[in-house]
């Protein structure tokens, strides 16, 4: 046994931990198909799947206020969406329109967060 972090005597178990960013990574990814697999089977103009899936997209996203933001924006928005729209069709695209254009948002947030997202800087020759 061995002393961890002043913790007292711990187990050492020789596996390995869990993997962190791919773990959240694929966890992202899933919802993000979910979104897709709801809009492409909707079952009609008033499905809402589309709708819990993006909270469930932005409730992954780690930064908290950013986080609040993104709830934010998409009540603020779907609250406007309503008062806009008097025919279930036509809100329920515009609801659509909305939670692609928040997804692409999380999605660009993601990429950032984890490193995929970088520029890349061309020197002047």
């Amino acid at each position: 046994m061995n002393e961890q972090s002043g913790a007292g005597p711990g187990l050492e178990l020789d596996i390995p931990g869990k993997i962190g960013p791919e773990s959240y990574l694929t966890s992202v990814m899933i919802t993000i198909g979910k979104i897709d697999e709801s809009i492409l089977d909707l079952k009609g103009s008033t499905d809402r799947r589309p709708y819990y899936l993006l909270r469930q997209l932005i409730a992954r996203v780690p930064d908290d206020e950013i986080r609040r933001e993104l709830f934010g924006l998409v009540e603020t928005e779907l609250t406007r969406l309503k008062e806009e729209f008097s025919n279930n069709d036509e809100h329920g695209r515009a609801v659509l329109e909305l939670v692609s254009v928040i997804a692409g948002e999380c999605v660009a947030y993601f990429d950032e967060y984890i490193g995929i997202a970088r520029k890349q800087v061309i020197s002047k020759v």
